[in-house]
């Protein structure tokens, strides 16, 4: 391979690593989920090994050497890096892991050797700059960098676990003993770091390359255990290579000038009309959001949405984030979203995927950052009110802080500095402990954190037999021979593992199958059938059973169910079609649900969809239905799969041979699932809702054959009975009820005005109820009213009558509490504000409210307040006059 002059970009970069490793025998794997299918102990996958975890364990594979470009997130749990974006010139939360992994193959002394033939013949870089270190107790890494490299003994440090001791990734699994490879970039970077000081290399020594040798298997109490497969873990992070290389050609200072984040960082100048490299400060602001909107545009990408747990909870701190810097620089209106077509145009060449899902990426930005700019705009006076609750201590207790955070989503460096103004301490210890328990609720938005035994189990299972063959597109009933049987003692149920199966196990949308495993005339009720593992289907029990490993048992599975999960997972794709055809392609599929009763499909779909359209797309399936068009299936490659124009998704990963399911020129999608043998064995397809689950994302629940006609015998049956309730022909209902509801609403209305009239005549004379004050006559009076609308009308009366006076008008509407304030012209000049005066005494009442200066309305807790507010309102309102 030709020697490398600095001249080059990330993508050169991607390709010189990944052809370099495969002329060393290795295979290229393309880059797993940001969300670790495999490996349900993480959030997130944080690291390029943790696709390959089960390959350290012994599991079967087609290959022992592999090559990846993995996409990582660091941003939540273990490992985290968001609070240091911004803060350095080296973290991220998205970034890209080139990597090069060994199963059983080479160990220590080949990783290193290549390592450095990469380094120095490959790209050329200056040997007299790179530094080594080793873990304190590895002699034997020392040796080969001294021996077999020739590298300088005085240029290698010996480091302890912190530094050189990598993994687990998660709780449990391979882990073991790194040496890393560290870039001296000079004195000058970092005055502070001494020479050699890699223990502490601040700005100065960058670390590029850590080999990790995967030699031992953590368990979740912590023990470690020989792995069965010791191997090679190396991971490099792109971003830094890319920097180093351009540092050397082009004397850049950090990754955000490269050309993975330089056009970002031009146009966040452009919008906020801050230049780069102005000053420090502004600069790590620039730096955190352009970060933040790759890892969102990633995120997003694999239709991952933001909300109030789990991951979803992490990606909308790392959005929020983002927002909150913009305002630092001047953007005070959302404008995360429009940095999404850069982050495509930049990545595209590597992930051309993102070219389709652009549009949907915007639009859930900007839903979510309209939604969190009104939030803050919310808080304001929250906020002034809860700094006055706590005037006495000076000091925002940790629960504050939390409900501030957790629920309004108000971002904790905004409440410092407010707080810093205001001369306000926090209690930050208390909101940490609080956050740590948030942290544990949000652990359980993800399986397998209670199940880590059962999860190392089914890995043993893979690793000793593979996966499960799966028999269900032809058969309904087999023999199969049991593998395992491992007990969930808290949950009381067992979990069956056999070689072959004909249950289908959940995926893709689609529930598992359910049925009976039978062994010596035992029948056992299977309630579910999952793959904990991927790639092995476990039959689940909701009772303790002994099976002898090794012993056939007979699977049967619940045929009539599985039927109508064909029907409803084939329907499921006549829809998105459908949907296709009538709203356009952009639309993509956002998640699904196929059930035994009914189907539920999530797409990407700005504003409701019109009830006319939705019976075009109805129309469209039933036809397709009604047509009774053969279902084919074939297996193919995936590129002569998307050559034909196969659907296929952004978060699944498929491999070279797929399956693909078509219905004649209609619909053609890679699919997994079961499905109908023709699309007339469906019999009907019926709507039965269409609504709003996320920014920018619609769902249609429907439902299919038996339970489609069952729908209609209700709706037949409603239809009956308003028939004989109202006495008139079907085809007359809508006219009727519509007469009916006229008839309400006008009778409703005179009956308000009656009320109306009657409260106005019982207010003996207006002038029994004024005082004087400020230089105005002030009349105020506790009323009853049926309503808010009575409310305003009896207000709008009284200020007819008396255009010069203030009035002050206490409601008690219905039992609910409220105030309303208003002021003529001439008292707004002398003084009086409605506003602030109506904000005063439902803060005196524990309410809230505000307004303008002529007319304001605030609520209170209780009517029982109404006395005191008159009686002492002339001290109440003092501080609104003052102000």
């Amino acid at each position: 391979m030709g020697v490398c002059k600095y001249s080059m970009k990330s993508f050169d970069l991607r390709k010189l690593y990944v052809n370099f490793f495969k002329e060393k025998g290795h295979t290229h794997v393309a880059s797993d989920h940001l969300v670790p299918h495999k490996d349900p102990t993480l959030l997130f996958t944080t690291a390029g090994m943790v696709p390959f975890k089960p390959l350290y364990m012994g599991a079967p594979t087609d290959y022992t050497r592999a090559v990846s470009i993995q996409k990582c997130l660091r941003a939540g749990g273990k490992g985290g890096d968001l609070e240091l974006v911004g803060k350095t010139l080296r973290h991220h939360t998205f970034f890209e892991m080139l990597g090069n992994f060994s199963f059983g193959d080479y160990f220590k002394e080949e990783a290193i050797c290549w390592a450095w033939d990469f380094f120095t013949s490959v790209l050329n870089l200056p040997v007299d700059k790179l530094w080594v270190s080793v873990y304190k107790d590895d002699e034997e890494s020392a040796k080969i960098w001294i021996n077999k490299v020739g590298f300088p003994k005085e240029r290698i440090c010996y480091l302890g676990d912190a530094d050189n001791f990598w993994g687990p990734a998660g709780q449990s699994g391979a882990c073991g003993p790194c040496s890393e490879i560290h870039i001296d970039l000079g004195e000058k970077r970092d005055p502070s770091v001494k020479e050699g000081d890699l223990e502490n290399g601040g700005e100065r020594y960058l670390e590029l390359w850590n080999l990790v040798f995967p030699q031992f298997d953590q368990l979740e109490n912590g023990d470690r255990q020989p792995l069965p497969c010791p191997g090679i873990d190396t991971g490099m992070g792109l971003e830094r290579l890319t920097f180093v290389m351009q540092h050397l050609e082009k004397g850049i200072q950090n990754n955000y000038q490269t050309d993975l984040f330089e056009p970002l960082i031009e146009e966040l100048s452009r919008l906020s009309g801050i230049n780069y490299s102005h000053k420090v400060e502004t600069d790590n602001f620039m730096h955190a959001i352009v970060d933040h909107v790759r890892a969102l545009t990633f995120c997003l990408a694999e239709d991952l949405m933001p909300s109030n747990e789990g991951r979803g909870y992490v990606l909308r701190r790392i959005l929020r984030r983002a927002y909150r810097f913009g305002e630092k620089i001047n953007l005070r209106e959302p404008f995360l979203h429009q940095l999404v077509p850069c982050v495509v145009d930049i990545m595209k060449g590597a992930y051309p995927d993102l070219i389709d899902v652009q549009k949907r990426v915007e639009d859930i930005i900007l839903l979510e950052e309209q939604g969190f700019q009104k939030t803050l705009d919310q808080c304001g006076a929250f906020l002034e009110d809860i700094f006055k609750k706590n005037e006495d201590t000076r000091r925002l207790s940790g629960p504050v802080i939390f409900k501030l955070y957790d629920t309004y989503g108000f971002p904790i460096d905004m409440l410092s500095d407010i707080a810093l103004e205001k001369d306000f301490s926090l209690d930050l210890d208390s909101f940490k402990s609080l956050m740590n328990d948030q942290k544990k609720r949000a652990r359980q938005g993800w399986t397998g954190e209670k199940k880590a035994d059962i999860l190392k189990k089914m890995s043993e299972v893979f690793s000793d037999h593979g996966e499960t063959i799966f028999l269900g597109y032809e058969n309904l009933e087999a023999e199969a021979k049991v593998l395992a049987v491992i007990k969930d003692l808290s949950e009381k149920q067992t979990y069956i593992v056999t070689d072959e199966t004909p249950f289908y196990a959940e995926s893709g949308g689609q529930a598992g199958d359910k049925g009976f495993v039978t062994f010596n005339g035992n029948k056992y009720e299977v309630c579910d059938t999952k793959q904990i593992v991927e790639g092995i289907s476990s039959h689940i029990c909701s009772e303790e059973i002994d099976i002898p490993e090794g012993s056939i048992v007979t699977l049967e599975i619940d045929k009539k169910r599985r039927l109508k999960l064909m029907n409803n997972h084939t329907a499921t794709h006549l829809l998105q079609s459908a949907l296709k055809k009538e709203l356009g392609e952009d639309i993509r599929q956002a998640g699904s649900l196929v059930e035994e009763h009914h189907l539920r499909f999530d797409f990407n779909y700005m504003g409701s969809i019109p009830i006319d359209v939705l019976r075009v797309i109805e129309k469209k399936v039933n036809n397709i239905i009604w047509s009774n068009i053969a279902v084919g299936t074939q297996k193919t490659s995936l590129s002569e799969a998307k050559k034909e124009g196969a659907l296929s998704f952004f978060n699944e990963k498929y491999g070279d041979l797929v399956r693909v399911v078509s219905v004649a020129d209609f619909s053609k999608e890679l699919c997994g699932g079961t499905h109908v043998l023709s699309t007339g064995d469906i019999g009907f397809f019926k709507i039965l809702s269409e609504s709003s689950v996320a920014a920018g994302i619609r769902r249609i629940t429907a439902v299919t054959g038996e339970d489609a006609m069952s729908k209609f015998y209700e709706y037949e049956k409603q239809v009956l009975d308003l028939k004989h309730l109202l006495k008139v022909e079907p085809s007359r209902i809508f006219e009727t009820v519509g007469d009916l509801q006229k008839k309400l609403k006008d009778s409703e209305s005179a009956l308000k005005k009656m009320s109306l009239q009657k409260v106005l005549s019982d207010v003996r004379p207006l002038e029994d109820d004024v005082f004087s004050y400020k230089e105005m006559s002030v009349w105020a009076k506790v009323i009853d009213l049926q309503d808010k609308d009575a409310l305003k009308s009896f207000h709008d009366a009284i200020r007819a009558r008396k255009p010069e006076w203030v009035l002050l008008i206490f409601a008690n509407v219905k039992g609910k509490a409220q105030i309303i304030v208003s002021v003529p012209e001439n008292g707004v000049k002398l003084g009086w504000h409605a506003g602030r005066i109506v904000k005063a005494l439902a803060k005196h009442a524990g309410g809230g409210g505000g307004g303008k200066p002529n007319v304001a309305q605030a609520g209170c807790k209780d009517v029982k307040y109404f006395p005191t507010l008159l009686k002492d309102f002339k001290t109440i309102t003092l501080e609104a006059f003052s102000a």
